[in-house]
């Protein structure tokens, strides 16, 4: 015969960590606007989760909202080829277990070299009778930035030797000063 029993069973909830996933690295250009989407994260219970976003080192931008799962920001102007800027991602599930990732944002410059190739110089021939110094400009170089251009002669080439019309005159023709002024 079997007689009654009463058995109990506690049932214990087993909560799984999610996983963070803060995207691929990015290679973008300053004065971009970026977006960190970290909405790949998942739960392997179905948890909803919370996201965090914190920048970790570079030069600092302010994020659109950090605590979205995609947040955006304008990347800075930069003075050199390329600058990193890390961010981490925290996400945390209802049960307050939580994952990082980083991802690393690239951001690089791209300002245009000044445009020389139809730079002349003014006056273009130089021969004063009176062997004076006469000023030189540089005309005809741009910028397609528009950035504020600073010009300097390094180098001038004569085809007159230091003499050359037997009047006397042994002074060069072109004197190019330690400041770059011809």
């Amino acid at each position: 015969d079997s007689l009654p029993d009463t058995v109990v069973v506690t049932v214990e909830n087993v909560n799984h960590a999610p996983e963070a996933n803060a995207g691929e690295d990015q290679t973008v250009d300053e004065n971009s606007e970026v977006t960190l989407d970290g909405t790949e994260s998942s739960d392997p219970d179905n948890d909803e989760l919370t996201c965090h976003w914190e920048q970790i080192g570079g030069i600092p931008v302010d994020l659109s909202n950090n605590d979205d799962c995609i947040t955006t920001f304008m990347a800075p102007s930069i003075s050199s080829d390329m600058e990193e800027l890390p961010f981490r991602l925290t996400v945390t599930d209802e049960w307050d277990s939580s994952d990082a990732d980083e991802v690393v944002i690239h951001v690089q410059d791209t300002n245009a070299p000044p445009a020389c190739e139809l730079a002349v110089a003014e006056p273009e021939l130089i021969w004063p009778p009176n062997h004076k110094m006469v000023p030189i400009e540089i005309l005809n170089v741009t910028d397609p930035d528009e950035d504020q251009l600073f010009l300097e002669i390094t180098e001038v080439t004569q085809d007159e030797d230091v003499n050359g019309l037997g009047d006397g005159d042994t002074s060069p023709d072109a004197v190019l000063t330690d400041n770059g002024q011809l």
